[in-house]
């Protein structure tokens, strides 16, 4: 039940592609490494950048879906793979299409070219992560596990530094019994939580769930 072993699974978002919908610029990365573009690059940011304004939707649509097969085109076939921008538009390009995997994937190759510009690929998961993890919330709470589940696992593919989604995963699979799969949650929430002080309440909620299904789970010494 590990998000990695999902990842397969993970529809695209419609909500996503609607969140980025609203977004008519574009505005460049603030990390060095991505600002030294190539002639390729600069081109196709100049379409991505018209395919985002363009107010028809249909139009839109197959611009940037062109844009990003551009970007994937210049990585893996013109010498573009240590070039951050190509990977960090790469990215965006995805997230306006709502693919959180192929986004998630884009803004790990930005991160392994160019580590300064971490910050700026963790701005653009967390944008998306937020609203995901709300609506999850939301669909939890009106008595939807399945819709938040998908959610969830969303919010978990494009960002993972946050416990949250992973929690409320193991709260939705502890509720149906199934608590294997519930402790592999709240065993990744819990993990989450001890890096970072803030998380502390998080941390106490996860490490006791884990507990809690364990013991159903008869893993008595785990709990």
């Amino acid at each position: 039940a590990g998000a990695s072993g999902a990842l397969a699974q993970v529809p695209a978002s419609d909500r996503v592609a609607k969140l980025m919908a609203q977004q008519k610029g574009v505005l460049p990365p603030f990390c060095k490494s991505a600002l030294s573009g190539s002639g390729k690059i600069n081109d196709l940011i100049t379409d991505f950048k018209a395919a985002v304004s363009q107010p028809d939707e249909a139009k839109r649509t197959a611009s940037i879906a062109k844009a990003k097969d551009g970007f994937a085109r210049a990585i893996l076939k013109q010498d573009q793979a240590a070039n951050a921008a190509a990977w960090i538009y790469l990215g965006r390009a995805y997230l306006y299409q709502g693919d959180v995997v192929g986004a998630d994937s884009a803004f790990t190759g930005a991160d392994k070219v160019a580590p300064d510009c971490k910050d700026e690929t963790e701005r653009a998961r967390q944008q998306v992560w937020t609203p995901l993890v709300n609506d999850g919330v939301a669909f939890a709470n009106a008595n939807k596990p399945d819709s938040a589940a998908i959610l969830f696992q969303q919010a978990n593919t494009i960002y993972r530094g946050s416990p949250s989604a992973y929690a409320n995963l193991g709260v939705i699979w502890a509720n149906r019994g199934q608590n294997d799969s519930a402790a592999a949650y709240f065993k990744q929430a819990a993990e989450i939580s001890a890096k970072d002080t803030t998380f502390r309440d998080e941390q106490k909620f996860s490490t006791l769930n884990l507990g809690i299904v364990q013991a159903r789970a008869r893993h008595y010494d785990e709990a």
